[in-house]
Parts: C-alpha cells; structure tokens; sequence
C-alpha cells in the first residue's frame, strides 16, 4: 500500500497551512524558564489556540512523546505524522535522542518489508518536508484498546486454568497480573500468534519497544498492525 500523488499533494498542503499559523514553533522546544535548563515542547498550548481552525478544517489529532498525528478528513487512508524538533533541547542532544521518530518508523517499516513482514506493520512513508520538517504519511489503523487487551488476557489464559484458583476473583487478578508483566515478545505472540518468531526477532533486532495496547490498531482490511513503532527512550 502507497499513497498516491494525489494523497501526498493533500497532505504536503495541510502542512503548509498549518506552518503559516506558527505549527513549525509548537513542535520545537522552548526555554521556559530563564533561570534553568529546562525545555518544553509548544505543541499543547498551539492546540488549545488553534482548536477552532482544527476542528473546520477536519483535523482531528493524537500525540505523545515523540510525535504528532493528524488524522484529516480528506484522508480515508492516511494519517499524517510529524516527529516533535527534538534538536531543539540540548537535554536531547547531549544525551543522543535528538531523533526523528516518525522517520525511524518510515526506516524501519522498509526493513519489514524486506525480511517479509510488511503486513505486521502499519505502512508508513516519508512524503516531503517543510522548513526542516519532514512528513509521513501513515496508513490509517484504527486503536482498538480493548480488543488489544483481549488479546493480552487470552495469552495469559493459557496453561493457567480457572479451577487452580479457590475464586474468579482470585484468578482475574493472577492474569492481570501476568498481563501488567508481559514484555513486548509476549505482547507480540499474543497479538499475532505463536508462529510470529521472525517478528519477534525483528522487534528485538531494532530494539522496538514500547509495544503496549494503545499501539496497535486494525485496518480497514481488519489487519492488526503495530502503528507506533520508533520505539521510545528518553
């Protein structure tokens, strides 16, 4: 699956319209506070600005710690991400974090895709860039946390029956447990099956990690994929 030239016009302009209303400034980090090394990102505040011209545009929009996404709704398939200007806070660039997430996504994803196991991820392409941001396009999964969750408990089940326990209870509360602790190989195989073993290598090749409910989602083609895979650290 690709974005086609038409998609990717649509997105790169989205972009620019929203750089023309100060977007390049809320995803860089600011000095807060001139009596400390302290630097915080300005994407919250240009949000809660721009909430209106957001909401009329049809732009709905989810973030964390290393990105921002646009889901827009003159994309059915696309949802457009942009990494946060981590070489904005010395913090980041002392410590070596001062990366583009989205853009070791778009890497990795070609990696996938080279050792066959593309379907597991959420297609995601570097599309253009504007004033040193560079834009992706991601194929659009929808989360599903529960589901994902249901997954988790299910895995958990296994090899652990109801009767050993004196009451339901009690054995909720051992899965939950058992689900609190899974590590990301265990999250996989729950998600995907027990023959996901080249999956799980590739995830401990690049050192993926991360991989709880909220990063999963499922297609319009009823795949479940991984969407938020640049791992995270720092």
């Amino acid at each position: 699956m690709r974005p086609t030239n038409k998609e990717i016009s649509i997105a790169i302009d989205i972009v620019d319209k929203l750089m023309n209303v100060g977007l390049y400034d809320a995803l860089t980090y600011h000095k807060i506070n001139p009596d400390k090394e302290y630097y915080c990102l300005g994407l919250s505040d240009w949000l809660e600005a721009h909430r209106e011209l957001l909401r009329t545009e049809g732009i709905d929009y989810s973030w964390g710690q290393t990105k921002l996404c646009l889901l827009c709704d003159v994309l059915d398939d696309w949802v457009i991400k942009l990494g946060f200007l981590r070489s904005t806070d010395p913090y980041y660039v002392k410590e070596g974090l001062d990366k583009d997430f989205c853009n070791l996504e778009a890497e990795y994803y070609v990696k996938a895709c080279d050792n066959n196991l593309g379907e597991f991820f959420a297609a995601t392409y570097e599309v253009g860039e504007i004033n040193g941001v560079h834009i992706f396009l991601q194929e659009l999964a929808q989360p599903d946390e529960d589901y994902f969750m249901d997954c988790f408990e299910e895995y958990a089940r296994q090899g652990n029956d109801r009767d050993d326990f004196d009451n339901d209870e009690q054995y909720d509360d051992y899965i939950d447990e058992i689900v609190e602790d899974m590590d990301n190989d265990e999250r996989i195989y729950a998600v995907f099956g027990e023959e996901s073993d080249n999956l799980v290598d590739f995830i401990d090749m690049f050192e993926i990690n991360d991989l709880h409910e909220a990063n999963y989602g499922l297609t319009k083609d009823g795949r479940a994929v991984i969407f938020d895979f640049s791992g995270y650290c720092g």
